[in-house]
Parts: C-alpha cells; structure tokens; sequence
C-alpha cells in the first residue's frame, strides 16, 4: 500500500504568511497613520508591519511613498495658504523653511547663578538675629529714663 502523506514534502511550521494590500498601506499612510494605526487598520501586529519594512522593499516604499504623498499635498496646501495672505500660513512656513533657523522665533535666556551656602548663612544669621531681639526685648536708639517721664507727669497735673 502507498501511503500518500509520504508523498509530501514535510509542512513548514508556524504561520501563514498574511497577504497585505499594499494600496492600502500606501492610502493610510498618506493620511497620516503611524505604523500602530496602519497595523490596527490592517487587523495584523505592530510588529508585522516592523518586520515587512525591514524584510520587504516593496512594503516600506508603499509606507514611504505614502507619507511623501501627504506631505507633499500639505505642503501646497500650506504654500497656497501663505500666497493666499494667511499670515500664520506664511510664519508657519517661513519659521520652517527658513535656512539656519533664520525665521524662527527668538527665545531670550538668562543665565542666574545663585551660591546656597550664601543664602543659607544669611537665613541663618537673621534668625538668630530674630530670636536675640525676642529674648532681649531691646529696642535700638536712644536709652530713655522713665524717671523722667514721671516728673513729666506731675507737671502736666
């Protein structure tokens, strides 16, 4: 008897391979998606769509070609803006078109350098200071005799 299993060639393990429609990759990238939206989209992992662009030239050129479609439609888009007299289009674009951040916007930095052993002796000293004027109970100026007042007092009667 022939056993007709003998016949074939042994089955690969793991997975089947999943067909992915490179059109549509090619379609959610150029709307924006990112590689977990498109896996998410496609029903497959993350890790699927790492693998197909490291392994697969045709599969990152769809995600490539894809992102530079939309970045070129937003590109005009925007420069139709700015030609248009939309003056935040025109900053925009000039902000990040501009050679050597020459159009960017400016920010100010200033430098304060500060010792804490400093500020910590002096914190110290007034409080010391604080507790010696409590404790004392004295009064800065001039030493005043009440006897004196009392004199007054007698006077004003």
């Amino acid at each position: 008897m022939d056993n007709k299993k003998d016949n074939k060639a042994p089955a690969k393990a793991g997975r089947k391979k999943v067909e992915l429609n490179l059109e549509l990759v090619r379609y959610y990238a150029s709307r924006g998606l990112n590689q977990r939206q498109i896996a998410k989209m496609l029903g497959v992992s993350e890790w699927t769509i790492l693998r197909r662009k490291r392994d697969e030239a045709n599969f990152a050129n769809a995600m490539a070609e894809g992102r530079a479609s939309a970045l070129a439609e937003i590109s005009n888009s925007l420069y139709s803006s700015a030609k248009n007299g939309s003056v935040q289009a025109q900053q925009f674009f000039l902000k990040n078109m501009g050679e050597e951040g020459q159009w960017s916007d400016k920010e100010e930095q200033v430098k304060v350098e500060f010792n804490l052993s400093n500020i910590l002796e002096d914190a110290k000293a007034r409080v010391v200071l604080a507790n010696d004027r409590q404790t004392n109970k004295t009064i800065e100026g001039e030493s005043l005799d009440i006897s004196e007042l009392a004199d007054a007092k007698q006077v004003i009667k």
